[in-house]
C-alpha cells in the first residue's frame, strides 16, 4: 500500500515556524510512516503556484500552520477542505488572543476558523508533538482503509478490464439477471427484441417490467429504435409500469439522449429519463448506466435503482 501524502501550509522564511516544521511536523510524520509536503523544500522546475495546485491535488490530509495569518495558507487550506480533504490547523498559542498592538491582524487566527480545534505551540517540544500525532493518527486509519479499497476497486478494475468484449457483456448480463430476480420478477421471455433479459411482477392488470440491454456503447441508432419500440406492447394488457435499464459499457454522450429524448435528466450515478404519457402508454422509464468499470461497480449503482 501506497504512503500518505501530508500537504503543509505555513509562512515561509519564518524561524520559529521552521523550527516546528523541521523539529516536530516532519519527525511527526516519519515516525508515522507519512510523506511530508512543503513547496518551498521540494525540488521543482515549476511555476510555484502550479506546484502547489498540483501538491494539493496530490496529497491525502493537510497540516496547516496559521501563524502569521498569511493569505496563501487560509487559501490552500480552504481549498484542500474544498477537496474534502482533511485539514489539521495548528497555530503559535499568542495567536488565540487578540493583541491591541497587532493592528493589521497578523498575529491572530481569523474568525472563520477560531472555532475550529485548532492546536497551539509555543516550541517544538514533546507536548506538542505529542497532541500533533494523536490529531493525525485519528484521521489515518480512515485514509489507509480509503487507499486499501482504491486500490481494490483498480484491481477489479484491471481485472474487468482484461476479459474480451463479449466476456464483459456475458458478466454484466448475468448480474443483470440476478437484479431482476433479486427484485421479484419473473422471467418473461416472451419480451426480448432489443434486450437480453425481461421479468415481470404482479398480477396482470397491475404488473409490472423491467427489461435490460447491455450494449458496448449506446448510439444515436440504438436510442432512435428504443423510441420506437417504447410506445409499443403487443401484449393485450399493458403493463403498469415498464422500466427500461440499458447498460453501455463505455460512456454516453447526454447531449446525444436529448437529441431522442429531450426530457432526459442526469441523476448521481445514472442517467435517467422518465415518462409519463408515451405514445398513449404510461409510466415508461428509460434508465441508462454507462461507463462501467468493473462488476463491483456496476453492481453498486444499479443496486439503488427503484424498480
Amino acid at each position: 500500500m501506497r504512503k500518505l501524502k501530508c500537504f503543509i501550509a505555513s509562512a515561509f522564511e519564518r524561524a520559529d515556524v521552521d523550527e516546528v516544521f523541521r523539529k516536530a511536523i516532519i519527525p511527526t510524520l516519519q515516525q508515522l510512516n507519512i510523506v511530508a509536503m512543503r513547496v518551498d523544500k521540494i525540488n521543482h522546475n515549476r511555476n510555484i503556484d502550479e506546484k502547489i495546485l498540483e501538491l494539493i491535488d496530490d496529497c491525502d490530509f493537510c497540516i496547516a500552520d496559521l501563524t502569521f495569518a498569511r493569505p496563501s495558507v487560509y487559501y490552500e487550506a480552504g481549498r484542500i477542505h474544498g477537496l474534502d480533504k482533511e485539514v489539521i490547523f495548528i497555530a503559535r498559542e499568542d495567536h488565540f488572543t487578540p493583541d491591541k498592538d497587532d493592528v493589521n491582524g497578523n498575529k491572530r487566527i481569523h474568525f472563520d476558523l477560531i472555532t475550529k480545534n485548532i492546536i497551539g505551540w509555543k516550541s517544538p517540544d514533546r507536548v506538542f508533538k505529542k497532541r500533533l500525532k494523536q490529531r493525525i493518527n485519528l484521521i489515518k486509519k480512515p485514509l489507509e482503509r480509503q487507499i486499501a479499497v482504491d486500490a481494490q476497486m483498480r484491481d477489479q478494475e484491471l481485472n474487468f478490464a482484461s476479459h474480451s468484449l463479449q466476456e464483459r457483456q456475458s458478466l454484466i448480463i448475468n448480474l443483470s439477471k440476478k437484479f431482476i430476480l433479486g427484485n421479484k420478477y419473473k422471467n418473461d421471455p416472451e419480451r426480448k427484441g432489443l434486450f437480453q433479459f425481461t421479468g415481470i411482477k404482479g398480477k396482470l392488470g397491475n404488473h409490472k417490467l423491467l427489461s435490460i440491454g447491455v450494449f458496448e456503447s449506446i448510439t444515436m441508432s440504438t436510442l432512435e429504435n428504443i423510441r420506437f419500440r417504447m410506445g409499443f406492447d403487443s401484449s393485450s394488457t399493458p403493463p403498469k409500469e415498464h422500466a427500461i435499464i440499458l447498460i453501455s459499457l463505455k460512456a454516453v454522450n447526454t447531449s446525444l439522449v436529448h437529441k431522442i429524448f429531450p426530457t432526459f435528466r442526469k441523476e448521481p450515478n445514472i442517467k435517467e429519463f422518465t415518462s409519463t404519457n408515451w405514445k398513449d402508454q404510461k409510466n415508461i422509464r428509460l434508465i441508462i448506466v454507462d461507463n462501467i468499470k468493473s462488476e463491483i461497480d456496476f453492481s453498486n449503482r444499479i443496486e439503488f435503482l427503484s424498480v
